[in-house]
């Protein structure tokens, strides 16, 4: 009987232990595969930021001069291209302007520029977007008076890009903070926002903050 007894005993045991172990083989498995898809999309973030240009964005003082004579120094405009650009500065009053400029060796393709106006809670869409901005570049952005409310800026967004882009919607908030962003493509056509939140004073001093990068990191 005591035989007996001892057998079921360790029996009982051993499905303990089994259980146990099979848990723990589970639960690690479950860690293993969890720690492999972590370490996939951190390499392919990796991989995306080491494709994307850091951009120097700035917001300047409102100018058409400026933007007339950036129009002028474009040397990749045709004739008929810079006299519709210098008319549509001239029919349009320019409200903001801010400054694109890439000091990597990694090309910015189809830019476009939206720009959040915190006093009146709209946006602005720049017309004059740029198709390409290599290394050293700089191109400038202006932006009228016709404001966009936060769906219309982001159907904007998704026009402009044929894609929908759904992390553009943390990007595109309303709150207190003015903010420019530059929406573009890397070499592999892959599409990132550039967000820098920036103030203006009272006396008309520009202040910014540091900017950050958005993107789809579900996208590979």
């Amino acid at each position: 009987m005591r035989i007996a007894r001892l057998i079921h005993t360790l029996g009982s045991l051993t499905q303990i232990a089994l259980t146990v172990l099979t848990g723990v083989y589970v639960f690690l498995t479950w860690r293993l595969v969890n720690q492999t898809a972590d370490q996939m999309i951190f390499s392919r973030e990796q991989h995306r930021v080491a494709l994307a240009p850091y951009l120097l964005v700035a917001v300047t003082d409102v100018d058409d001069t400026q933007a007339k004579a950036e129009v002028e120094r474009n040397t990749k405009l045709t004739p008929k291209q810079k006299k519709d650009a210098l008319k549509q500065i001239a029919d349009t009053a320019i409200q903001y302007a801010c400054t694109v400029t890439n000091p990597t060796s990694k090309v910015a393709n189809n830019l476009v520029a939206i720009l959040f106006d915190s006093g009146t809670q709209s946006f602005l869409f720049c017309d004059n977007g740029k198709e390409v901005l290599v290394e050293g570049a700089k191109e400038g952005f202006w932006f009228g008076w016709t404001y966009l409310n936060e769906r219309e800026v982001r159907d904007h967004a998704r026009q402009a890009f044929s894609e929908p882009a759904p992390f553009l919607d943390q990007v595109f908030a309303t709150g207190a903070t003015s903010y420019v962003v530059i929406l573009f493509r890397d070499m592999e056509g892959r599409l990132y926002a550039f967000k820098r939140p920036f103030s203006i004073s009272k006396e008309g001093e520009i202040t910014h903050q540091p900017g950050t990068y958005a993107f789809d990191r579900k996208q590979p």
